[in-house]
């Protein structure tokens, strides 16, 4: 088992040839996104760093690179608290009201699994909006609008999704809903 540490992540971007990070102006944006599989997915294929080590790694990368915006899928509650200890004095996740949490079976519903951060430095945020796909709040999007705290005329929309990992009419729907909220938005 092959682990990094927080400290080591610095100097393998510099080796893989990311010692700089340069934005060309203030058009750009930087955006990325992770699947951070669930705190306790140390039995998945491949896959055997706990959460926190994740976070630290994960936490390092972001700061690293420094996007506007980052969108989240499969966090739970303890990975959103070790990510806010580790980079919350530059970025900040999106407050968005999820309904109530009701256990059904091993899911949760109405819990947002793809959340929203942001450079809290550098963004306000205007307005949110949270949806799932289906019973299993795993599988949704969620949606917010920024402010420039530089340019207050200017305003970025940013959507983060989650699919159900199958292709088949199980996406559909949710393709659909994708689909109108984009028109909506635009």
């Amino acid at each position: 088992k092959q682990t990094m540490k927080r400290e080591d992540i610095f100097q393998y971007l510099k080796e893989q040839g990311h010692d700089h990070v340069e934005k060309a102006d203030d058009s750009y944006i930087r955006v990325m996104t992770s699947n951070v599989l669930f705190s306790h997915a140390q039995n998945s294929v491949d896959f055997e760093l706990d959460y926190k080590e994740r976070t630290d790694i994960l936490s390092a990368m972001y700061l690293y690179f420094q996007p506007d915006f980052i969108g989240l899928q499969e966090v739970t509650d303890d990975m959103q608290k070790a990510f806010v200890e580790r980079f919350s004095d530059v970025y900040a996740f999106v407050d968005t009201p999820t309904g109530e949490k009701l256990k059904r079976g091993e899911w949760v519903t109405y819990r947002n699994y793809t959340p929203l951060v942001y450079n809290k430095n550098l963004y306000d945020v205007v307005d949110s909006r949270f949806h799932v796909f289906h019973e299993q709040s795993c599988w949704s999007y969620h949606w917010a609008m920024y402010q420039s705290k530089t340019d207050p005329a200017r305003r970025v929309i940013h959507m983060n999704l989650h699919y159900f990992y199958e292709v088949n009419e199980k996406q559909l729907p949710g393709i659909i809903d994708v689909h109108n909220e984009l028109v909506h938005l635009r």
